[in-house]
């Protein structure tokens, strides 16, 4: 009987690996990685021969060397890296120079050509946030050192795909001079614009027309992918590079926890990344690995790597005033070596600047790193004092409560504008209580309806059916099962004023809700300026919670290339600690905020409403500033405020005549 040599016979065989690799690898305590690399050696002609062709499994793996620099791109938190932008280019030049100047001056030393130097030393300075899942067990995703070091990877990866690419520019064309570098920039520029530009704009479109059918997004993710890998190639430059960009363009269009970037990930976990890692293990040769040479490369580098990404820690914990536990912590996320390390060797293999040998070394390296950080994560974290308050991102996850279908597109398109700015989620819920009179096949078309809703204007989002004791208490249980940090009610125009403070719903649906909420009335589909009324009272201690509140949404709003029109109420001064973005235009007006935003409002307007401490006098000018043609006005409420809506509708009157 003769070993089989079809295709499906090198398929099983890499399937067996995969499946089997990791799991052998996890109850030797040792990371699931070493699992697949050597799992690739067994089958390989060095170890049992088991596979025939294994041209099969690397026209896979390359295809899963793009995918997983993709997954880089797409997974790094650009939200977290914008908000400590300062601190983490620091961290992330010092942990990117220290490993590179290292790793060159030692790769020459070892007589390296200058251009296999180069890219020796580029191998050190990226690193792969293995650990993060260790760290975060400890609950510590929210402290500085985490959040630092996890920024720090935008750094890292990015200039350790550049010196890549210019180092195989070079090795290429033979030579580096100033036509290098001009076709280089020309390079990177056209993939720059297709990445930032043209991607995320012609995936807004495609989500929104030909890609309402979820399996096609999903596909558009791919040609993304394989797309600028191609466009990179043709530019001279290497096809991981065009992946990693086109990663970065999608992060937007792949909000954490989506049902799509789930695909995405799920997709990649379980065929294509592991394939490449499995590809790698296919070059360990141990009469290579075992050689004094190799184990001779492999301390130096290890030499390069250890006290590069160390000493970086420790000065970066110091700059920023970092514990010692903390600077092990950083040390742990960016020592790990994996990913772009492994890209970088192959493709260094691939163009001829070094051999198998130093791919030998640098598994052997990866593999005392994934060992070392795993302990150090371990023994660091322990000792790091959790925060004690985590406050996720506002637009983190939005939740929306639907019933009325024709509503969902303006509440859908707030919520995504809200969620965009943090990378965050959307999440649609219909809510079905015993008070509903609605029949379950009723309730789920609706759900349908609203599914069709988020579908056609491009969100990628899953409503779900809720059957709960109460509305109410069906919205809280999703707020919580989904990690909510704001929640979004969408009210249609021309409800009296009791509607729109209640909802249209009993004031206990929202009494209760741990998140900030904002009640809204519809407008124009498309906003195009958002307007803020700020009054005296808006600012005093007891308003001034939701009037923090109204100017963190605007903020988000405006980083959406947004007009933000403020309006100060004269006498009204800002705390010294609430600043407005310095693109807002601001004005001061007398009188009532009502009147002057019927002066100022214009279709096409989002108006920001602080609701302060007032109870019944709010849902007044909504429903009142509701009327104004293709104005969209949000009542915006802190945690547990929205309580303040609780009254007594026999009062609505009275309150009405006061108010006038």
């Amino acid at each position: 009987m003769t070993l089989p040599t079809g295709p499906e016979w090198n398929f099983l065989v890499l399937l067996v690996v995969i499946a089997v690799g990791p799991f052998v690898a996890e109850r030797l305590r040792l990371p699931g990685i070493i699992g697949l690399l050597v799992g690739g050696f067994l089958i390989s002609e060095h170890g049992l021969g088991v596979l025939t062709s294994p041209e099969f499994v690397e026209v896979v793996g390359e295809l899963g060397l793009l995918y997983l620099m993709f997954l880089a791109g797409a997974e790094l938190d650009l939200g977290l890296f914008e908000r400590l932008r300062r601190s983490a280019v620091i961290f992330g030049l010092l942990t990117f120079a220290l490993p590179f100047v290292l790793g060159l001056i030692l790769a020459l030393w070892l007589q390296f050509e200058p251009l296999a130097a180069i890219l020796i030393g580029s191998l050190w300075a990226s690193h792969t946030l293995v650990t993060y899942p260790i760290i975060r067990r400890f609950g510590l995703t929210s402290d500085p050192a985490v959040a630092v070091s996890v920024g720090a990877t935008v750094i890292t990866d990015t200039l350790a795909l550049l010196v890549l690419a210019v180092v195989s520019k070079a090795e290429t064309e033979g030579s580096v001079g100033l036509a290098t570098f001009i076709s280089l920039g020309v390079g990177l520029a056209v993939l720059a614009i297709a990445s930032f530009i043209v991607v995320p704009r012609l995936a807004r479109w495609f989500f929104a027309g030909l890609g309402q059918e979820r399996t096609l997004r999903f596909v558009f993710v791919l040609a993304a992918c394989y797309g600028l890998a191609t466009l990179s190639e043709a530019a001279g430059i290497e096809g991981i590079v065009g992946a990693f960009f086109a990663g970065l363009g999608m992060n937007r269009s792949l909000p954490h926890g989506s049902p799509l970037a789930e695909r995405v990930e799920f997709f990649g976990s379980a065929l294509f990344v592991p394939a490449f890692l499995v590809s790698v293990g296919l070059v360990i040769d141990p009469a290579v690995l075992f050689q004094p040479a190799t184990i001779r490369l492999a301390a130096v580098f290890l030499v390069a790597v250890t006290f590069g990404k160390l000493g970086a820690a420790l000065i970066g914990a110091r700059l920023f005033r970092f514990r010692t536990a903390q600077a092990g912590v950083m040390f742990s996320l960016t020592y790990s070596q994996a990913a772009a390390t492994l890209a970088a060797a192959t493709v260094g293999v691939a163009i001829g600047l070094f051999g198998d040998d130093v791919l030998n070394a640098v598994i052997v390296v990866i593999m005392v790193s994934l060992f070392v950080a795993s302990l150090s994560a371990n023994r660091f974290a322990a000792r790091v004092t959790p925060p004690s308050e985590v406050t996720a991102d506002i637009g983190h996850a939005v939740v929306v409560p639907l019933d009325d279908p024709p509503l969902a597109p303006g509440a859908l398109s707030l919520a995504a504008r809200i969620a965009e700015a943090d990378g965050g989620l959307v999440v649609p819920i219909h809510v079905v209580g015993p008070e509903d009179r609605e029949s379950l096949a009723t309730a789920r078309k609706t759900a349908e309806a609203i599914d069709a809703a988020a579908r056609a204007i491009g969100i990628e989002a899953e409503p779900s059916l809720r059957i709960a004791v109460s509305v109410g208490q069906g919205i809280r249980n999703a707020v919580a099962s989904a990690n909510g940090t704001l929640l979004v009610l969408m009210r249609a125009r021309g409800l009296a004023a009791q509607d729109v403070i209640f909802g249209g719903i009993d004031s206990e649906h929202v009494a209760g809700s741990n998140v900030p909420t904002i009640v809204a009335i519809p407008g124009d589909a498309r906003i195009e300026r958002i307007v803020l009324p700020i009054r005296k009272r808006d600012v005093s201690p007891e308003g001034l919670p939701d009037a923090r509140l109204a100017v963190e949404l605007a903020t988000r709003l405006e980083k959406g290339r947004l007009e933000l029109f403020v309006g100060l109420q004269r006498g009204a001064t800002l705390p010294a600690d609430l600043t407005l973005p310095d693109e807002a235009r601001q004005v001061e007006f007398a009188g009532g905020r009502v009147g002057w935003v019927r002066d100022v409002a214009r279709s096409g307007d989002l108006v920001l409403l602080p609701a302060g401490l007032e109870t019944l006098v709010i849902g007044l000018d909504a429903s009142r500033l509701g009327s104004l043609a293709g104005v969209t006005v949000a009542v915006v409420a802190g945690p547990y405020r929205s309580a303040a809506y609780v009254g007594n509708r026999e009062s609505i009157g009275a309150i009405e005549t006061a108010a006038t």
